[in-house]
This record gives structure tokens, C-alpha cells and sequence, in this order.
């Protein structure tokens, strides 16, 4: 889930976990307090990542899981919002465009 996070925000590959979740609370939030719960709940989701990929560690349980998994659904549901639609003609049948960086 980070990852997919890290793909659809961010271009350059420092300090991700704290751009992402500046990127996610801004693309989310909708008031100060939801986007510092926002980021607190991406930092926490960055940490589970850490401990298991670098420990071996699974800390998380399933009301993290489940409230990491609605972070990214709304965030590539935002995303999606945002790519300019394309038309028909301009992209071969079964492609989809791509938002330009």
C-alpha cells in the first residue's frame, strides 16, 4: 500500500514517508485536523512497512490494514479525478492516458 503510494505521488525518492504523507493530507484532507491524521496515519503506515521489510516485523492488524487500504483507494480515486480525459480518437482502444509530469 505505500508503495502504490509512493508510485502514484512522488517523482524523486527521498524522505518518502514524509512526502507522501504531506501529499496525501493535502490531496485529502479537508481541514488541519484531518490532514495531520492524514499524515500521523501514513507515517504509521510507513512504519509498519520499515519494521517488516527491514526487521522482518509485522506489527499491523487488520483496523490498520483496513484503514490503509481506504487511505489508498481515496487517493487513486482523487488521482484518477485529476487526469484530463482524453478523446476517443487520440488514444488506441484499451489504453488509458497518462497525467503528464
Amino acid at each position: 500500500m505505500a508503495t502504490a503510494l509512493e508510485s502514484l505521488l512522488l517523482e524523486a525518492k527521498e524522505e518518502l514517508s514524509a512526502r507522501v504523507a504531506d501529499a496525501v493530507a493535502f490531496l485529502l484532507g479537508q481541514s488541519q485536523a484531518d490532514r495531520k491524521r492524514l499524515r500521523d496515519q501514513v507515517k504509521d503506515l510507513y512504519n509498519v512497512r520499515s519494521k517488516y521489510i527491514h526487521e522482518g516485523e509485522y506489527q499491523g492488524d487488520e483496523m490498520r490494514r483496513h484503514e490503509a487500504l481506504d487511505v489508498v483507494a481515496r487517493t487513486i480515486s482523487k488521482e484518477a479525478g485529476l487526469l484530463p480525459e482524453a478523446d476517443d480518437e487520440e488514444l488506441p482502444a484499451g489504453t488509458v492516458g497518462t497525467r503528464s509530469s
